[in-house]
C-alpha cells in the first residue's frame, strides 16, 4: 500500500519529516521509454537556498517571501536538523537580499 504524506500531517505532528526518506525517488522522465529518478532529501531545503527555492512562483516577490519565512524559522530556532554542518543562514540572506 502506498503512503500518503500531505503537509498538514507535518503541522501537527503527526508525521515527521524523517518519515520522507522511507518515500520513493521522484520519476523524471526525460525520452519516451527511459526513466531518471532525482534523489531529494529535505535537509537540502536548510542547506541549499537554490533547492529550497527550487519550483517557487510568483517571481522576485514569491523568492523573497519564501526566504524571508525561511529565515524567520532559523530565528525560532526551526533549522536546526541535528547534523555538524555550517549553517547557511548568511547565504540565505544573500538571496534575500537578491530578490526582495
Amino acid at each position: 500500500m502506498k503512503k500518503t504524506l500531505r503537509v498538514d500531517q507535518f503541522s501537527v505532528g503527526e508525521c515527521f519529516v524523517n518519515e520522507l526518506y522511507s518515500l520513493p525517488f521522484a520519476v523524471k522522465r526525460d525520452w519516451l521509454f527511459r526513466k531518471h529518478y532525482e534523489a531529494w532529501h529535505p535537509d537540502s531545503w536548510v542547506y541549499d537556498p537554490s533547492a529550497y527555492l527550487k519550483g517557487v512562483d510568483e517571481g522576485d516577490f514569491g523568492k523573497a517571501s519564501a526566504l524571508k519565512r525561511w529565515l524567520y524559522y532559523f530565528d525560532q530556532g526551526l533549522m536546526e536538523t541535528g547534523y555538524q554542518r555550517d549553517n547557511s543562514h548568511a547565504e540565505f540572506i544573500s538571496y534575500f537580499n537578491k530578490y526582495k
